[in-house]
């Protein structure tokens, strides 16, 4: 996130150690993490249980070795009802998971079809 006042990109760490920001990024992103989750103390109403977290010694003596490395990442929203808002990133360049990693996108005839039709469409 950029802080207007000193122009610096303070990441995650630093926006929970600012005394301008400490007290609405320590609340916000928890709540977010939580709707993804199961939940938070009761406090969010529902819960859209997406992702799970597990210990370290939950995780399998064979699958440890694709563990990986997270990175929180925070922008501000302005069009959102919560403007500000955080990320959790994974190494998509180092994961090795059985199942599926990707996001699904558009299909490339369908990306052509689309930017065929605006350059086509008159005054567009």
């Amino acid at each position: 996130m950029l802080d207007k006042d000193t122009g610096k990109l303070l990441e995650y760490h630093h926006l929970l150690q600012h005394p301008k920001y400490q007290e609405d990024w320590d609340i916000l992103s928890p709540n977010e993490f939580g709707r993804l989750a199961q939940g938070l103390g009761g406090h969010i109403a529902n819960p859209t249980n997406t992702i799970s977290f597990k210990s370290k010694n939950e995780v399998p003596r064979d699958r440890s070795k694709d563990t990986i490395y997270g990175k929180f990442v925070c922008s501000v929203r302005p069009q959102k009802a919560e403007p500000d808002r955080t990320r959790l990133t994974v190494g998509g360049n180092c994961i090795n998971y059985p199942g599926e990693v990707g996001t699904p996108t558009a299909d490339m005839l369908l990306v052509k079809y689309m930017l065929n039709t605006v350059i086509s469409t008159m005054n567009a």
